[in-house]
């Protein structure tokens, strides 16, 4: 059986509790994404570098912007959540600012752009998304369960959170 334990640096302090699971359920694999390490006894880490960002102040036509990794991630992601989604130079800042915005980290990126899906061709045409897809990055780490829920309740849609 595998675990996934995903953005584990908001529950850090949970990570020997994480070594007690593992010695009492032998069959039990962990994957764990984190920014921090774990500090376990068989952690193996494989960090993943941050992707290829264009200047932020003065953000290039969309013809050069393909040319940088963490642009060109978001693109292909977006097109396979949206097939009408083109990035055109009006919109091309938005789709850099995004990516600036998630510090050019693949996964968050992936998800970002998952979540295009959501928005009108309007509303991320006119950068509207930017903010939107990325505003809901934590200021603190969890600390407690029911920070954690919390965090997981701003991932759904206001009519869901109920």
């Amino acid at each position: 059986m595998l675990l996934l334990l995903d953005n584990f640096e908001q529950v850090l302090e949970a990570a020997p509790h994480v070594t007690r699971l593992l010695a009492a359920a032998r069959d039990v694999k962990t994957l764990v994404t984190s920014r921090a390490p774990l500090h376990l006894s068989g952690e193996h880490e494989f960090v993943v570098p941050p992707l290829a960002l264009p200047a932020r102040k003065h953000v290039p036509r969309f013809e050069q912007l393909t040319q940088y990794d963490a642009v060109r991630l978001f693109i292909e992601r977006a097109q396979a959540a949206r097939a009408d989604f083109v990035v055109t130079n009006e919109n091309a800042p938005a789709v850099a600012e995004i990516c600036h915005r998630l510090d050019g980290l693949p996964l968050a990126i992936e998800l970002a752009a998952a979540r295009i899906k959501l928005f009108t061709r309007k509303h991320y045409w006119h950068g509207s998304a930017a903010g939107e897809a990325t505003d809901r990055r934590r200021t603190r780490p969890a600390r407690t369960p029911a920070d954690v829920a919390e965090y997981h309740r701003l991932e759904l849609q206001p009519a869901e959170r109920g």
